[in-house]
């Protein structure tokens, strides 16, 4: 009945480190699949409340594996990182397409003057 607890225990851990790799591919990949991303992203938080749900006797128990756990805290440090500099890329991108937007203004032909006559109203 023990073993059972503590495999109990790890398996949302093992799916979090499983999910989280998961992730560090697809950010990886040259492709922008960020529906797929935004999947594992609803699964891994799916499996971290799995673990908070467990009684906080059973995760402290001895025998838990917290080498998992600094493996996971690695591994989402790294797509912390990883996604960081993907988003700094895009804001770059967007940045330069407005600036090649706004730089498409500056030479148009401007429409000539035109001369008119300016009554006013008031006396």
């Amino acid at each position: 009945m023990i073993e059972k607890k503590a495999i109990d225990r790890q398996e949302p851990l093992a799916e979090i480190e499983k999910l989280t790799v998961k992730m560090l591919e697809i950010i990886e990949s040259p492709e922008e699949n960020y529906e797929d991303l935004l999947n594992l992203l609803e699964q891994r938080q799916q499996a971290m409340s799995r673990f908070e749900q467990l009684p906080a006797g059973e995760i402290n128990e001895t025998g838990y594996d917290i080498s998992l756990v600094k493996k996971i805290s690695d591994l989402d440090s790294q797509l912390k990182e990883k996604v960081k500099a993907k988003h700094q890329k895009l804001r770059d991108a967007v940045a330069e397409i407005q600036r090649h937007k706004a730089s498409l203004h500056l030479y148009r032909k401007k429409a000539p003057l035109a001369e008119g006559l300016f009554l006013d109203n008031k006396k």
